[in-house]
């Protein structure tokens, strides 16, 4: 009975339109998963920009004066000289705003994919192309120049079903930016904490700061070198000194150290959704003794926890879920997890309202050791 009960709960867990993301206890993963050096960074770059091509769904010139003014300027560059009124009844055209983005250590020649997104009246920009438009970054200077067709995306499903994706004011150009200027990067710099007594220095930066994962991180580093080269300044940040017989293979070093393995910590930290009744739980978060009612379903923790495990009693916690007299579901366990809770409750059949309530209860309790985030 117990098996098959147990067989069924993945069925149920989908039943019950909930999903339970479960960390398993932190392993090691590489460096350059969890963090990034310092100064290797995308780089944002955007311009205004005209589709041409477009059938009767281009701008209305009368509410988007700018668009002719727009396509005045680039004739003019080409020798035209035309009269803004005679682009009245234009709607062929449309103007766009270009953003894209330039990946770290990109160079000029290589291509990158753009997003276009009209800001005037126009309706679509299906069968439009996009002509050449200037990218600038923060600094005013022109990174990228892009042009070519734009792209709304495929059509969705099959046969008498398939649709295309009804959203027409906004598309891309794939590989449509040609880079013209690299973005300089700075990977070394001097030490202005005179944390060593040399130079210079490189910084990494942890994705998700965390004081434990970022002492470890420099503890690896260290063991590895077989000297004193990593310092953690706080949570997000680990200093570096590059020896002098590395600084010329600087590539090489970096490399080295993001292959390094470490044993990542983190928070325990429950998330959950009201609207969709989602639950993520990250990492084995333990719940405490508790009992709760909730619209018919009651839940008992007795005994487990942390004083048990020390006092070597072993198998000495349980967990009693129940929503009728022929319903209960119970289990002896060294300790109580998020995860038990779930399984339980979805296999009484719970609804994801009842448990996204039963989660805010445990926390007001005091029961769950973890962070709890509703979203």
């Amino acid at each position: 009975m117990r098996g098959k009960r147990q067989s069924s709960l993945f069925g149920a867990l989908l039943a019950a339109g909930l999903l339970l993301a479960l960390a398993l206890p932190a392993g090691a993963t590489r460096i350059k998963d969890i963090a990034r050096f310092g100064g290797v960074r995308e780089n944002q770059i955007y311009g205004i920009g005209l589709v041409a091509g477009l059938q009767g769904t281009g701008d209305n010139v009368r509410n988007s004066p700018y668009a002719a003014e727009l396509v005045v300027g680039m004739l003019k560059n080409l020798g035209f000289d035309v009269d803004p009124q005679a682009l009245r009844r234009l709607d062929n055209f449309a103007v766009v705003m270009v953003t894209a983005t330039l990946p770290p250590f990109i160079k000029p020649g290589d291509t990158i994919d753009v997003t276009v997104s009209a800001i005037g009246s126009a309706t679509s920009l299906e069968g439009g192309v996009l002509l050449q438009t200037a990218l600038k970054g923060a600094d005013g200077k022109v990174y990228a120049v892009a042009q070519g067709p734009v792209s709304l995306g495929s059509t969705i499903g099959g046969g008498g079903a398939a649709r295309r994706n009804r959203h027409l004011t906004t598309g891309r150009v794939p590989e449509g930016a040609i880079v013209e200027r690299a973005v300089p990067v700075t990977l070394i710099k001097p030490d202005p904490d005179r944390l060593f007594t040399e130079e210079p220095v490189l910084r990494l930066n942890l994705s998700h700061p965390d004081l434990t994962t970022a002492t470890q991180v420099a503890q690896v580093v260290n063991d590895h070198f077989g000297e004193k080269l990593a310092k953690p300044l706080d949570g997000s940040t680990i200093a570096i000194l590059v020896p002098p017989d590395r600084q010329r293979s600087l590539i090489e070093f970096m490399s080295e150290i993001e292959g390094l393995s470490v044993r990542a910590d983190q928070r325990a930290k429950v998330v959950i959704n009201q609207r969709t009744g989602t639950v993520v739980v990250g990492g084995d978060v333990e719940v405490l003794p508790v009992a709760i009612a909730q619209n018919g379903i009651n839940l008992v923790i007795t005994g487990g926890g942390a004083a048990d495990e020390a006092a070597g009693e072993g198998d000495s916690a349980t967990l009693t879920a129940s929503q009728a007299q022929d319903q209960v579901v119970s289990q002896s366990l060294a300790k109580v997890s998020t995860a038990d809770v779930v399984a339980a409750l979805n296999a009484l059949g719970a609804t994801p309202e009842q448990i996204v309530a039963i989660f805010e209860a445990l926390a007001a309790s005091g029961a769950l050791l973890a962070e709890l985030e509703v979203i």
